[in-house]
């Protein structure tokens, strides 16, 4: 048996021998110079080897495993003791236990990490090179278990015999099954991290969404589309760029158009996005037409522009990519290229939180139409989208 204990600026492993007769140690020292413990997990010479008058270690062999450098941070556990060519570096804040050194099948957590660094590994602290507790820990807790080397084995034996044996071909799936249900349960430690600002960022948005909406006289068209445009930025990451009055050529009537709002994403893919000021009544008619509740003036505008805009874009070709990149390229990084790949339109528009469930009902059924082409989103489906993302990141 095998613990580890802090004492005095020190850490020490305490090994019990489980076998009948516990000299093998000293044999293995005075024979060899050196022992190896839980499959040369640790490694000892007989200068490691320490003598304590205290009962605690009675019947016990007591080998010193690390120490604090005097002034310094960190107990330093020499790498010949771990069996690899590095030392390594835990700070003294850290709990230390066996599950840090040694895997299922006695398998040396360090000797795998040794395999692959090419200095002095520190964990936790101020170093500037440290590992983090947090990865660290992950790391430990990553390592495959039992079950997992088990599955593991029969899976590469199954890619062998499963072209003879129709039981052997279901291990490589079942495999597969399990380590994606592992990897699926992983917590994400990034997340974690930045969870409470992104909840306070979401929240801001909220709010000032919310002030917009109360009084959108104040704000002029222009105004509000760009307000409302550094929301969309923020609600919908892939879009790294957006921009004014992209000119676009109209091959039918021979002039250029000029579409008052793209948005470009990572990949330079260009998407067109039309935002109007909230009006009562902007999106479906109070009463029927035919028993249908029908798209308003304002929407069923916005939606003809936008198609008109889509159809522009997607005509202009590779003449197109050029010019709007010649157009935006101070403002775009050297070598990016703006791309016409079927492009798509959103909408947002009007204010849906006093519709009738019959004029949503009809709205829905609009909006599904399109969906194809561009999407409709109004003024409530984004603060509804905003709380969403709230409670998705606070159920973290």
């Amino acid at each position: 048996m095998i613990t580890l204990r802090k004492k005095d600026g020190k850490i020490f492993l305490i090994y019990k021998p489980d076998q009948a007769d516990p000299n093998w140690v000293n044999a293995s020292l005075k024979d060899d110079g050196e022992v190896f413990l839980r499959s040369k997990t640790f490694t000892f010479k007989s200068e490691d080897l320490l003598k304590f008058d205290d009962e605690s270690f009675k019947e016990e062999y007591v080998f010193l495993f690390a120490e604090i450098e005097t002034g310094n941070e960190y107990y330093k556990v020499l790498g010949r003791r771990l069996g690899i060519s590095y030392d390594v570096y835990f700070h003294k804040d850290i709990k230390l236990s066996l599950k840090y050194f040694l895997a299922p099948y006695n398998i040396s957590i360090f000797k795998k990490i040794g395999r692959l660094i090419d200095s002095d590994l520190y964990i936790a602290g101020d170093n500037t090179n440290a590992l983090s507790v947090e990865d660290f820990n992950g790391l430990v807790k990553n390592f495959p278990s039992t079950y997992e080397l088990q599955k593991y084995t029969d899976a590469r034996l199954s890619a062998v015999l499963g072209d003879y044996f129709s039981s052997a071909s279901q291990v490589n799936e079942k495999y597969t099954q399990y380590m994606n249900k592992k990897v699926s349960a992983q917590d994400s430690q990034i997340s974690k991290i930045f969870k409470e600002l992104e909840v306070e960022k979401y929240k801001e948005i909220i709010q000032k969404l919310e002030r917009m909406l109360q009084q959108p006289e104040v704000f002029n068209e222009k105004q509000w589309q760009l307000e409302i445009l550094d929301i969309v930025l923020l609600l919908f990451p892939k879009y790294v760029y957006a921009f004014e009055n992209a000119v676009v050529r109209d091959a039918y009537q021979n002039k250029n158009r000029k579409l008052d709002l793209i948005l470009v994403d990572a990949d330079g893919n260009v998407d067109v996005i039309e935002i109007k000021k909230p009006f009562d009544e902007a999106i479906v008619s109070s009463g029927k037409y035919r028993d249908n509740h029908v798209p308003k003036r304002e929407l069923s505008g916005s939606i003809v522009q936008l198609e008109k805009y889509i159809f522009h874009l997607s005509k202009s070709g590779k003449k197109g990519e050029e010019k709007l990149t010649e157009q935006f390229k101070q403002s775009l990084p050297q070598s990016f290229e703006i791309r016409i790949t079927n492009p798509l339109g959103l909408i947002i528009v009007g204010r849906s939180n006093n519709l009738t469930n019959e004029q949503k009902a009809d709205f829905e059924v609009i909006k599904r139409k399109y969906k194809h082409l561009l999407d409709i989103v109004t003024y409530d489906d984004l603060l509804a989208r905003l709380k969403r993302i709230i409670a998705a990141w606070e159920s973290r």
